[in-house]
C-alpha cells in the first residue's frame, strides 16, 4: 500500500521517464518533441496531503489547489540519465535540470504535441554544485521490475534547487509551483550581471516585448518570462534597482542592471516562466 507523502512510479512510468529523457537531452527539438508525450505519462502519484475544502460548500477543489502547491524537485538517485541532478514532474511541466542546461517540456494542451525549451547557461563550464534546499515531506519511489537491486526508494524531494557560481559569485535557485516555475539570480558582492549569458532553444523564436517580458515562441503557443525585478535588502528593507533583459545575440539574454551598491548582495527576481496560460 502507498503511504501518505509517498509517489510511487510504475514500470511504464518509469521507462517512458528514461525513454523521453534521452530524447530530451540529446536530440533535436524536432524529435524531442515526439519523444516528450512519454515524459508526461511519468505523474507523482502521492495523494495531497495539503488539499483544502471549500467550507461553504463542503467540496474539495483539488485542481484549484494542485496550481498553488510548490514544485518537488527530486534528487537523481539512479532514477534518470546520470547527467541530470534534479527532476520535477507536474500537471503542465517536466523539468530536467543538468549543471549547464534547464531542460523543459511543456505538455499544458492535449490536442498538441508538447513544446520543448531547452535554457542553457552560456560561457561557463556549469555550477560548481547543484543542492536540493527545504527538503519536502514527500518521497518517490520507482519499483521497476521483480530485481530489487534495481528499484529507487525513498527518493528525497526539495522546494527549491541552487546551482552555486554558475558564474563567478552567482548563483541560480529554482523553485515554483504546479503552473509556473521561477528562477532567480543571486549575485554576491562584486559579480557582474553582465557575466550572465543565457541561450533559449525552441522550436520558435525569442522576443523581448514593449513591456520588457521576454516571449519565447513555440509550435504550441507563447510562453512568457515577466521582467526582471533586482532588489537589495539594506537595513532591513528592499531597495530596488532597475533591471532589463538585454540580447545577446540570436536565441541569448542577459540582464542589464542599473545603479546599486556592489557592496552588497543583490537578487534578480522574481523571473517567471509561466505554463499555465498561453499569451
Amino acid at each position: 500500500m502507498k503511504s501518505p507523502g509517498h509517489a510511487i512510479r510504475t514500470r511504464s512510468e518509469s521507462c517512458s521517464l528514461h525513454r523521453g529523457l534521452k530524447a530530451l537531452l540529446g536530440c533535436s527539438l524536432a524529435v524531442a518533441q515526439l519523444c516528450a508525450a512519454h515524459v508526461a505519462a511519468a505523474k507523482p502519484l502521492a495523494a495531497n496531503p495539503d488539499a483544502s475544502t471549500d467550507d461553504s460548500a463542503g467540496r474539495t477543489r483539488p485542481l484549484e489547489n494542485y496550481g498553488h502547491l510548490p514544485l518537488r524537485f527530486e534528487e537523481n538517485r539512479g532514477q534518470v540519465d546520470a547527467a541530470v541532478k534534479y527532476v520535477s514532474v507536474s500537471a503542465g511541466l517536466t523539468l530536467f535540470l543538468t549543471p549547464t542546461q534547464a531542460v523543459m517540456s511543456v505538455h499544458e494542451r492535449s490536442a498538441v504535441p508538447p513544446s520543448i525549451v531547452r535554457m542553457t547557461f552560456e560561457r561557463t563550464s556549469g555550477a560548481k554544485s547543484v543542492i536540493g534546499e527545504e527538503p519536502a515531506t514527500t518521497k518517490s519511489n520507482y519499483v521497476v521490475g521483480s530485481d530489487a537491486t534495481g528499484w529507487r526508494t525513498e527518493v528525497p524531494n526539495f522546494s527549491r534547487v541552487r546551482y552555486h557560481d554558475v558564474y563567478p559569485g552567482i548563483d541560480v535557485v529554482y523553485y515554483g509551483t504546479q503552473r509556473q516555475l521561477e528562477y532567480d539570480f543571486v549575485l554576491a558582492p562584486g559579480a557582474r550581471a553582465q557575466d550572465i549569458d543565457v541561450s533559449f532553444e525552441t522550436d520558435g523564436k525569442l522576443a523581448i516585448n514593449r513591456g520588457g517580458d521576454l516571449i519565447l515562441r513555440t509550435a504550441a503557443g507563447d510562453l512568457k518570462q515577466k521582467k526582471p525585478i533586482a532588489y537589495q535588502i539594506i537595513d532591513g528593507q528592499r531597495r530596488f534597482a532597475s533591471a532589463r533583459y538585454v540580447r545577446r545575440g540570436r536565441g541569448a539574454i542577459g540582464i542589464a542592471l542599473g545603479s546599486y551598491d556592489h557592496r552588497r548582495p543583490v537578487i534578480v527576481d522574481p523571473i517567471v516562466l509561466s505554463y499555465a496560460t498561453y499569451l
